[in-house]
């Protein structure tokens, strides 16, 4: 009973001052506005992944938990978010806004939340901070349909002449026709695909990504396609490609022909 007494006790002797050790600088919890963390937040954790699957989310809120009973009004604990000073009221809910920049590319960022004494580091010679910190890695996928996308195409012959197109470029067109003057048996074709692509086919073989590209061309017509590819495990198992279709037209020659007669 004396023992269970001293306890009741020490739970009712109020919160810890600043400075003392055992002053609390956790977390109680931690609240995100879109995804989900891995692991599940806990006060003790330190390392979490959020996963925002919408590429479409432009912002992420984080909501800050105190376990208030914790502290001395005039004692609250500082928060800082990438070492900046996250401002708050304590009766308030405590909201930390992210943006989520608006573009195509993934996004790959670690934010650190950490939790500190307000007296900052003490001690001498070597002066101690009391904090925690948890570092916050957020994952959002690339717009998929965007990255996959050719920025430009490009076809000349051989001595360096642009042959244009039937239509103008337009990334969201995948066939393309093209005349060829008929002494030329090669085109050389440049493909700009998204700065954001990881890879590059030519009628399904790898080839060095944004780089210019040799087509034979041995008859009067010729067809070939050229694949802007994405794959980062880290978003998805899944190859993600766009495919465009060119399609080349030689004039020939009767010289070009080898014909016998039979009488």
């Amino acid at each position: 009973l004396g023992l269970l007494s001293a306890g009741v006790v020490g739970e009712d002797e109020g919160p810890i001052a600043s400075g003392q050790a055992g002053y609390w600088v956790k977390l109680q919890g931690l609240d995100t506005s879109a995804g989900s963390l891995d692991p599940p937040f806990s006060e003790d954790g330190k390392d979490f992944t959020l996963r925002v699957n919408n590429s479409k989310v432009k912002t992420l809120v984080l909501t800050f938990e105190l376990n208030i009973q914790k502290y001395d009004p005039l004692e609250i604990p500082k928060i800082f978010v990438n070492e900046a000073e996250f401002k708050y009221n304590p009766v308030d809910t405590l909201h930390y806004e992210i943006p989520l920049h608006e573009t195509v590319a993934p996004i790959d960022h670690v934010y650190r939340v950490k939790v500190a004494d307000p007296i900052g580091a003490v001690g001498w010679p070597f002066p101690h901070e009391n904090a925690h910190e948890y570092a916050l890695r957020v994952l959002r996928p690339p717009v998929y349909e965007k990255v996959v996308e050719a920025a430009a195409i490009d076809v000349r012959s051989v001595d360096g002449s642009r042959i244009k197109a039937n239509r103008d470029f337009d990334p969201g067109q995948r066939t393309y026709s093209y005349h060829v003057p008929g002494e030329s048996s090669a085109v050389k074709v440049f493909v700009s695909c998204s700065p954001f692509a990881t890879g590059m086919a030519v009628d399904g073989k790898d080839v060095p990504i944004n780089e210019t590209q040799t087509v034979e061309i041995e008859r009067a017509s010729t067809q070939v396609h050229v694949q802007c590819q994405y794959f980062d495990p880290k978003y998805s198992s899944i190859a993600q490609e766009k495919t465009y279709v060119l399609h080349f037209e030689r004039s020939l020659r009767l010289e070009d022909f080898n014909v016998a007669l039979k009488i």
